[in-house]
C-alpha cells in the first residue's frame, strides 16, 4: 500500500466551536499551494464539518483556520433544477461514509441532484468533473458565487460564451481582515465545449437576469445545454486562480493544467504527495498508527501557504496583502507562529531545508513591507495570539544551517522585536517597555502578562544565539541576561509562574486552576514549565532534575479541573481538557495536549538526560489522543501533526530555536526515519 492510500484528509474534520477534534478541512491541492479546494458543508469560516450531512458547494479556499476566516474564496456547485440564491439553499445531502477524500483528489455524489462530483488540484488551479443525470440538459446548471467574509464579501463575476465553450471571469474580495488595497483573488473558470442554454445571476436574496454581477456575494449561473465536445452528460470545469490578475490566472492554468486530462492530473497529484509523504519512513507500526503518521505528514505539508506566483519568464512575484501592490519575490502567509514554532520548523529543518529557507525569505518580504516580522499573517497583518515567535523560527533556521535568506536582514528583523515597541497591537511585543524596565510584563498593566514574559525570555535567548553566531556580542550578552527573566515570576510557595504588579507585588486574587487573565488559553499549570531554553535553571527552581520531573508527573495525576476565569464561557480548550482520556479511561490531568503551550514539556526529560522519565507519557498521548479520524484539539496548521511525526522519529525539539533535537525513542515506530528529498 502506498503512503498516500494511508492518508485521511477527513481526520479532524468533525469539529465545531464547542469541541474540536482538529478543526481541519479536507483540502485538495499541492504542498504549500496557492489555493486549495474543499467540499463545504457551510459557507461560514467553519467550512467543513463531517457531522453535517449536506454539501453546499466546492470552495476555492485560502482559509488557515475557522478562527481566522477565509479570504479570496468562492464556491462552485453543480445543480439540477432550482438554483437558489445562496449556498445553503442549494445544499444537497450526500453519503459522508461513501465520499473519497485524498490529498490529490476528492469524490462524492450529490443525492439531491444525482450528480457525481470529482475534483483534483494543482498549485493554484482546480479541475472538476461533474457527471449530471441523463436527460438533465437544459435543467442542469453550474453556479459560481463569492464567499462570505467577516469584513468583506464583495465580488465581481461575469459569463462569456464562445465557440470553445463557456468562460467565467471572477474576482473575490471576500476576507476576514488583513487585506489591504483591494486585495483579492482573480479566477477564471473554463467549461470546454459547454453551451449556455441560459445565464443569470445569484445574490444574497434573489436570482436575477444578466451575464454579470457585482457586489455583496455576487455570483452567476449557467444553464447547460448541448455541446459537440461534451461527453454524455459530463462537464469538465477548469478553475484557475491568481492574486495578481486574470491574465496571470490563465498563465497558471496553461502551465499547471494545459491540455492534460483529469486522470493525468490525478496521477501527477498522487506522485507529488507520495514524494512528500516519503520524507518519513517508519520501520514498524500497526496500520492504524501508519494511518495517523501519514495523515499527520499531509497536514504538515499544507501550511504556510504561498502567495507568490511566477510571471511569464518564471520570476517569483506576488500581490501584497499589506499594501495591495504587485511586488517581486516570494511571500508566504497563513500560519500562526505562536503555534507552529513548537514543532513545525524543527521538523522542516530536517525534512525540507530548501522549503524552510524559502518560507523565512517569504516572511522577510513581509518585514520589508511592514517594518516588522509577521506574527499571524492571514493574508496580511492580524491581531491574533501573542509573542514574537518569528524570533524562534529564524534562530532555528540559522542554527540548523538553513540557507536561502539573508542572515543579516533576518537578524535585523528579529532584533527589532526585542528592542523596539510598537503602538500597533498586531506588531512586536506588548508591554515591551515595562519588560525592559522591570524584567517582566506587569499584570496590572498588561493582559496575558505571564505568557508574554515567558515568551519574551525564550525569544530573547533565541535572538542571543543568533547574535552570537553573527558576531553581535554585546546584543548576545544583553539578551542572554534577559532570557533569565522567567525567574522573576517564579512563586516558590505555589511552585508556579504567577503575575506580578508594577510595584513588584504579586497580583491578587490568584487561583491555581483559573484560566485567562495573565495566561493564554490555559492557566498556571499549562504555562509554568515554559522555559525550553533553560531546563537546568528551571530544575534548580524546583529543587533539582528529579523534583522537576516529579512535577511533570504531577501534572498528569491532578484532576482535569479548571475555572472559567476571564473567559466569557467555557472555551473549547477547557472542554477538551475535561474530556481527554486514555484507552483505560484515565484523564491526562492538567496536561492539556489539546493546545500548544504544553507541547515541549514532555521533552524536558530528554533535554535533562533522563529521556525514559517521559517516554511513557509520550506513548500514552500518541496512542490515546491521536487516531486516524481525530486530533485532541485544534490541529493548528501542522503543529499538532508535526509533534506526532517527531515523536514517531524519536527526535524531539526540547528547545525550539536551538537547531538541536533530543533523542526520545518511543518504541511504536522503531523509530521512523526522517529524510530530506530536496525541493518538492
Amino acid at each position: 500500500m502506498d503512503a498516500i492510500d494511508l492518508v485521511n484528509p477527513l481526520q479532524g474534520t468533525e469539529s465545531d466551536r464547542e469541541y474540536s477534534t482538529g478543526l481541519c478541512f479536507p483540502l485538495v491541492g499541492r504542498v504549500r499551494g496557492l489555493t486549495y479546494f474543499s467540499p463545504q458543508t457551510s459557507d461560514t469560516p467553519f467550512l467543513f464539518d463531517y457531522g453535517r450531512r449536506k454539501i453546499s458547494g466546492f470552495r476555492a479556499t485560502h482559509c488557515p483556520s475557522a478562527w481566522m476566516g477565509d479570504f479570496g474564496h468562492f464556491d462552485i456547485m453543480p445543480v439540477v433544477g432550482d438554483i437558489g440564491p445562496l449556498p445553503h439553499v442549494r445544499a444537497s445531502a450526500y453519503h459522508r461514509e461513501r465520499q473519497r477524500a485524498q490529498p490529490h483528489c476528492y469524490r462524492t455524489r450529490l443525492l439531491r441532484y444525482d450528480v457525481d462530483c470529482e475534483m483534483t488540484a494543482t498549485r493554484s488551479c482546480g479541475v472538476f468533473r461533474f457527471t449530471y443525470p441523463e436527460g438533465s440538459r437544459g435543467r442542469a446548471a453550474f453556479v459560481v458565487q463569492t464567499g462570505s467574509g467577516k469584513v468583506s464579501s464583495l465580488g465581481e463575476v461575469s459569463v462569456q460564451q464562445s465557440a470553445e465553450g463557456v468562460r467565467v471571469l471572477g474576482w473575490s474580495g471576500a476576507n476576514s481582515g488583513g487585506a489591504e488595497g483591494g486585495f483579492g483573488c482573480f479566477y477564471v473558470i473554463d467549461l470546454p465545449g459547454a453551451v449556455a442554454a441560459g445565464i443569470g445571476t445569484v445574490g444574497p436574496k434573489a436570482i436575477g437576469e444578466g451575464s454579470s454581477a457585482r457586489g455583496d456575494r455576487a455570483g452567476v449561473f449557467v444553464r447547460l445545454g448541448g455541446g459537440a465536445d461534451r461527453s454524455g452528460d459530463t462537464i469538465i470545469a477548469r478553475v484557475a486562480t491568481s492574486f495578481v490578475s486574470h491574465e496571470q490566472a490563465l498563465l497558471n492554468l496553461e502551465r499547471e493544467v494545459g491540455e492534460k486530462s483529469f486522470e493525468v492530473l490525478v496521477a501527477e497529484g498522487a506522485r507529488h504527495w507520495e514524494r512528500w509523504l516519503s520524507r518519513v519512513r517508519p520501520r514498524c507500526g500497526s496500520e492504524q498508527q501508519l494511518r495517523v503518521l501519514y495523515s499527520c505528514m499531509y497536514r504538515v505539508g499544507l501550511f504556510p501557504t504561498a502567495l507568490h506566483e511566477f510571471d511569464a519568464v518564471g520570476q517569483a512575484m506576488h500581490r501584497s496583502p499589506y499594501d495591495g501592490n504587485v511586488r517581486q519575490g516570494v511571500l508566504y502567509t497563513n500560519q500562526g507562529l505562536w503555534d507552529a514554532y513548537h514543532t513545525v520548523y524543527p521538523l522542516l529543518a530536517v525534512i525540507d531545508r530548501t522549503g524552510y529557507g524559502e518560507i523565512v525569505q517569504g516572511f522577510l518580504e513581509a518585514y520589508k513591507q511592514t517594518g516588522w516580522f509577521p506574527r499571524w499573517p492571514s493574508p496580511g497583518l492580524r491581531q491574533c495570539m501573542i509573542g514574537s515567535h518569528g524570533d524562534v523560527v529564524v534562530a532555528e533556521a540559522v542554527a540548523a544551517g538553513i540557507t536561502g535568506f539573508d542572515y543579516a536582514e533576518a537578524y535585523e528583523a528579529v532584533r527589532k522585536n526585542a528592542y523596539h515597541h510598537s503602538d500597533d497591537p498586531r506588531l512586536g511585543r506588548a508591554g515591551l517597555n515595562d519588560y525592559l524596565a522591570l524584567g517582566y510584563v506587569p499584570g496590572d498593566v498588561n493582559a496575558e502578562s505571564v505568557c508574554w514574559t515567558l515568551d519574551n525570555a525564550h525569544c530573547d535567548w533565541c535572538i542571543a544565539q543568533l547574535a552570537r553566531r553573527l558576531g553581535h556580542e554585546q546584543d548576545a550578552s544583553d539578551l542572554l541576561r534577559r532570557s533569565g527573566n522567567y525567574r522573576n515570576l517564579w512563586h516558590p510557595g505555589s511552585r508556579l509562574m504567577r503575575p506580578r504588579n508594577s510595584d513588584g507585588s504579586w497580583v491578587e486574587p490568584w487561583r491555581e486552576f483559573e484560566w485567562g487573565g495573565a495566561y493564554v488559553e490555559g492557566g498556571p499549570w499549562q504555562h509554568s514549565l515554559h522555559v525550553p531554553h533553560d531546563p537546568v535553571g528551571l530544575a534548580e527552581l524546583h529543587g533539582g532534575v528529579d523534583a522537576l520531573l516529579d512535577r511533570l508527573d504531577e501534572m498528569f495525576r491532578l484532576p482535569p479541573v479548571y475555572e472559567r476565569g476571564t473567559y466569557w464561557e467555557e472555551i473549547h480548550e477547557m472542554t477538551e481538557v475535561a474530556l481527554a482520556t486514555d484507552e483505560e479511561g484515565r484523564s491526562f490531568g492538567q496536561y492539556a495536549h489539546s493546545n500548544q503551550p504544553v507541547h515541549n514539556y514532555l521533552f524536558l526529560a530528554a533535554a535533562l538526560g533522563r529521556p525514559q522519565r517521559s517516554v511513557g507519557h509520550v506513548q500514552r498521548v500518541m496512542q490515546s489522543l491521536y487516531t486516524p479520524t481525530t486530533f485532541p484539539g485544534d490541529e493548528d496548521n501542522g503543529e499538532m501533526s508535526a509533534w506526532y511525526v517527531l515523536c514517531a522519529a524519536g527526535q524531539v525539539p526540547a528547545c525550539p530555536g536551538s537547531g538541536r533535537l533530543a533523542t526520545l525513542n518511543v518504541p511504536t515506530f522503531g523509530p521512523a526515519e526522517l529524510l530530506d528529498l530536496g525541493p518538492q
